[in-house]
């Protein structure tokens, strides 16, 4: 697995930012954040894309809010998009669907998902290939970590 140190800010409030560590997940889409996190950075949702549906390797269909982040790593700076992921880890206080499937607290969680200890969410956030495109920054598998692409 690959991590990198991003900085996520608020492209209205550039000051309100935080320094995270975020799994790098080539097949992955998009981005994730935190819902804690999301809230500590007030991020407004993305008017254009307001809500998505995502759908995880598992088949396991959500529905989540999008909103807009300015992202830094690398030297690199994009505006990305990024959702909370579909399952908030127990700390997390986010009033999400609990109970229904993907909801917060692991109910409804497929069984597989659970065998694997996939119940719960434990990174602060996943940064997606759109966002790597995005920031023009390639994985490097083999030292774990990223660099710009020339």
């Amino acid at each position: 697995m690959t991590y990198a140190m991003i900085e996520v800010a608020n492209p209205d409030e550039p000051e309100r930012c935080r320094t995270v560590r975020a799994l790098v997940d080539t097949g992955a889409t998009d981005c994730e954040l935190k819902g804690r996190l999301i809230e500590e950075l007030d991020l407004r949702p993305d008017s254009d894309a307001g809500f998505a549906v995502f759908e995880t390797a598992a088949g396991i269909q959500t529905e989540a809010q999008v909103f807009q982040a300015t992202v830094r790593a690398c030297g690199c700076e994009a505006l990305c998009l990024l959702s909370p992921p579909e399952l908030q880890d127990d700390d997390d206080d986010d009033d999400d669907d609990e109970g229904e499937e993907g909801g917060a607290g692991g109910e409804g969680v497929d069984d597989t998902d659970a065998a694997f200890g996939f119940e719960r969410v434990s990174d602060d956030a996943l940064l997606g290939h759109d966002a790597l495109a995005a920031l023009g920054l390639a994985v490097d598998c083999g030292r774990r970590r990223l660099f710009p692409v020339p």
